[in-house]
C-alpha cells in the first residue's frame, strides 16, 4: 500500500495485492488505485482500504501490509488489524 500526494495536494492511494496460487506460483497485481478525500489521516485511509478489500471479498484473508514507515499509514495499517479482529495481523 502506496500514498502518495499531489502537487496539488490530491491523496492517491495504490493497493497492491501478492499472494502464492495453487500451482505455488508467485502473484501480484494492481487490485486499486484511488484518490483519498482530504484529510489524508489513518481513519480515511482505513476506510479506503477496508471498502477495497471487502469490495473484492478478501478481508478475511490479509495476512498483512506493507508500507513506507510513515506515522498515518503505520497508524491505518494497525487500525485496519483491529478492525478485522487479526491478532495476528
Amino acid at each position: 500500500m502506496d500514498m502518495w500526494t499531489s502537487i496539488s495536494a490530491l491523496g492517491i492511494l495504490a493497493v497492491t495485492i501478492h499472494y502464492i496460487n495453487d500451482s505455488w506460483q508467485f502473484k501480484h497485481f494492481v487490485l486499486d488505485v484511488l484518490y483519498i478525500p482530504s484529510p489524508h489521516d489513518s481513519l480515511t485511509i482505513k476506510d479506503s482500504v477496508l471498502k477495497i478489500t471487502d469490495k473484492f471479498e478478501i478481508s478475511n484473508r490479509l495476512v498483512g501490509i506493507t508500507t513506507d514507515n510513515e506515522a498515518k499509514m503505520i497508524a491505518a495499517t494497525r487500525k485496519i488489524g483491529e478492525n478485522l479482529e487479526l491478532s495476528d495481523f
